[in-house]
């Protein structure tokens, strides 16, 4: 997606990619993408003002070593998360279609999530910027999110495939219903979550055109190969591997 969400609410931080996500397991990336918390060391008191300056400086690195340790735990675990569900892929399918497209795209969206979080932490490490700390709560809102979306996608992709023959009309309806009731729910489920001070409607009516102008600069054209192409049991994890993708872009580009 093209566009870039900052919302500041005290010292709280959502900062990430807006991901255009209706096939995808994370809308995610997109808005409320990164929920990073960053905060300042407390000068020591007393009368050795020399020592302040490296009593806070070694406070600061044993920070940044805390949430760099966190960080590379947290994605060894969601890297070794997808490639197992991968592995297994078509024995879970064969057992639960349902059930293995809410796995696999609430792993790749926790996946998606970790990863921009080290990236905005090792880019605010580079510019010498303020203590951040690893954001787990954000982790949980992706993979709970996943499960959902995962469903969902599952069941519309089905619907699509055995109720609609036409491939053209099976893209227009992806992306002129599909993809903005997904976009929607997405918005509902992170107002929610958020709890966005109550004010759960500006918060969907503000974000929801953007993010769903910005979804048509790649998603059109996956609906178009994946329809002609991809058969009804690979569209989701198909969906959620070029999402993971099109989000780490997304990072890089806007830095």
């Amino acid at each position: 997606m093209g566009s870039r969400s900052l919302t500041k609410d005290s010292d709280d931080i959502e900062l990430g990619p807006v991901n255009p996500v209706h096939n995808s397991s994370y809308l995610v990336s997109t808005l409320s993408s990164l929920s990073i918390r960053s905060h300042s060391d407390t000068p020591l008191e007393g009368p050795d003002s020399f020592l302040k300056p490296k009593a806070k400086y070694k406070q600061s690195q044993w920070a940044w070593a805390i949430t760099y340790l966190n960080v590379f735990v947290n994605l060894g675990i969601e890297i070794s998360l997808v490639w197992a569900i991968l592995y297994h892929y078509d024995e879970l399918y064969k057992l639960t279609p349902i059930g293995v497209s809410a796995i696999i795209s609430s792993a790749f969206s926790g996946l998606s999530q970790g990863l921009l979080q080290a990236f905005h932490i090792l880019d605010s490490n580079r510019n010498n910027s303020e203590t951040i700390y690893f954001n787990s709560t954000s982790i949980l809102k992706f993979y709970t999110w996943g499960v959902f979306n995962g469903v969902c996608n599952k069941l519309w992709f089905d619907f699509l495939y055995n109720g609609v023959a036409y491939i053209p009309l099976r893209v227009l309806m992806d992306q002129g219903l599909g993809n903005p009731t997904n976009i929607l729910l997405y918005l509902i489920f992170s107002s929610l979550w958020e709890n966005c001070h109550n004010n759960h409607l500006l918060a969907v009516k503000i974000n929801f055109w953007r993010i769903l102008k910005a979804s048509w600069i790649i998603w059109p054209i996956f609906s178009v190969l994946a329809f002609r192409f991809l058969s009804d049991d690979l569209i989701v994890p198909v969906s959620c591997l070029l999402n993971l993708i099109w989000s780490i872009i997304l990072a890089l580009v806007s830095g």
